[in-house]
């Protein structure tokens, strides 16, 4: 029995990793591990586990994409937004400063 909770929990643990690695990708620009962590199972409407204020992959993109230092790779945060938008991102979630993709 004990052996079965550690391997769920092991299999929780990947989840989550792939999931913050999903937020944290689309913040970061990475459109190609955008695409790889949503073939491998991220889910476009999760929110990232312990950080980013609760953003999606969506609103992570977003706020990237108007943060200033970012302001000259601003045609990639487009691609990873429009696909997220094609894989079914809710534009209207809000992140825990009751912020959605559009008001960044």
């Amino acid at each position: 029995m004990e052996n079965s909770v550690k391997q769920a929990a092991s299999k929780v643990y990947k989840v989550e990793q792939r999931q913050d690695k999903f937020v944290e990708s689309a913040y970061e620009g990475q459109y190609d591990w955008v695409k790889t962590l949503y073939r491998e199972g991220a889910w476009v409407n999760i929110p990232h586990s312990y950080s980013f204020n609760g953003a999606t992959a969506l609103i992570a993109a977003a706020q990237a994409d108007s943060d200033a230092s970012y302001k000259v790779n601003y045609l990639k945060y487009q691609r990873i937004t429009a696909y997220l938008l094609a894989k079914g991102a809710d534009k209207n979630a809000k992140d825990n400063w009751g912020m959605t993709a559009l008001m960044w």
